[in-house]
């Protein structure tokens, strides 16, 4: 438990160390889940370095009932093509793979109260995955300081012999202060045969 939780403690902290350099000026968000399987926590910074150089900078770190963890953190670095369109350069890390670069395009979409990024990324490496990656945002006003909240997360991995891995994050609430709680749902599936397994909960989000 202990090796473990130092995974994910040492994961966080190299999120925050890459972010820093543009932390300041950069929004961003945490999120804590509270699931029927699994507990998760999701900080997200995002900003811009450059003119048309943007960076994401992401970290999720998970522990089941059974006192498994799991750790994600990655760097989206992209520059801006227009129209939407940019190149971007993804730095993960995982402590199970270690460090792992991808690249690939990515589209940033932004209408009114919808929002949606689409990044197609290949891995850098010997044998490669590929990898479909959404995000997918609606945030209506409902009154003066009450938006509802709606967002679909996806992220799809493929090798040369087939399906690796995919997942489906769908968040539902509302947004008041800054604050935003409600209904969410990890879905996953894994394998060639796509094995189904879910982690249904609350969550509680604060933007800054």
């Amino acid at each position: 438990m202990k090796q473990k939780l130092k995974k994910g403690l040492t994961t966080l902290a190299l999120a925050v160390t890459l972010a820093s350099p543009f932390s300041a000026k950069a929004d961003g968000a945490v999120e804590l889940m509270a699931g029927n399987k699994a507990h998760t926590a999701d900080v997200k910074l995002f900003g811009k370095v450059a003119k048309n150089t943007g960076l994401l900078a992401r970290t999720r770190v998970g522990v089941d009932y059974e006192n498994n963890s799991s750790a994600l953190t990655f760097l989206d670095i992209y520059q801006s093509l227009g129209k939407g369109f940019s190149a971007a350069l993804v730095p993960q890390y995982t402590p199970a793979k270690g460090l792992v670069m991808m690249a690939g395009p990515q589209y940033i979409g932004r209408w009114k109260d919808l929002s949606t990024v689409v990044l197609l990324a290949t891995s850098l490496e010997e044998k490669p995955s590929y990898n479909i990656i959404t995000s997918t945002s609606y945030r209506p006003k409902l009154t003066s300081d009450l938006n509802f909240a709606a967002q679909l997360e996806t992220t799809n991995i493929f090798n040369n012999q087939g399906h690796v891995f995919s997942t489906e994050r769908v968040r539902l609430g509302l947004t008041k202060n800054g604050f935003e709680v409600g209904v969410a749902t990890d879905i996953t599936q894994t394998g060639k045969e796509g094995t189904l397994d879910y982690n249904l909960g609350a969550y509680l989000k604060k933007g800054f």
